[in-house]
């Protein structure tokens, strides 16, 4: 019964995982590495029930660089701002400035009525 369970607790996670890929693959990284550490649990849970140490030990130490690589790039994305300095402040707003007018409408050209 217990090898039945662990197959089952093994399928999902791996279901998971495949959805946390597709995730990414889509471009949502943040959801796809929340359920590739998500998939990656359960598969871990699944194989120590199984009594797949091995694998069980791949899987959680997959899980772990996953979610060390979710609070990375969530703390890099914290500190990202604080190294814009005053010039390249400036820069930006004036580059911004500048693609606003860029996108601003102009009048149409129209082709001079031709009486007859």
């Amino acid at each position: 019964m217990a090898g039945l369970i662990s197959l089952l607790v093994n399928a999902a996670g791996l279901a998971v995982v495949c959805c946390g890929v597709a995730a990414v693959l889509r471009r949502r990284a943040r959801l796809g590495l929340w359920l590739f550490v998500a998939g990656n649990g359960t598969t871990a849970a699944g194989a120590v029930i199984g009594g797949w140490r091995p694998l069980a030990a791949g899987n959680a130490a997959v899980a772990c660089a996953a979610a060390f690589a979710l609070w990375w790039f969530r703390r890099r994305g914290e500190r990202a701002p604080r190294f814009y300095g005053a010039k390249s402040w400036a820069r930006v707003t004036a580059l911004a400035r500048k693609a606003r007018e860029a996108a601003r409408p102009r009048p149409v050209r129209r082709p001079a009525p031709q009486g007859g």
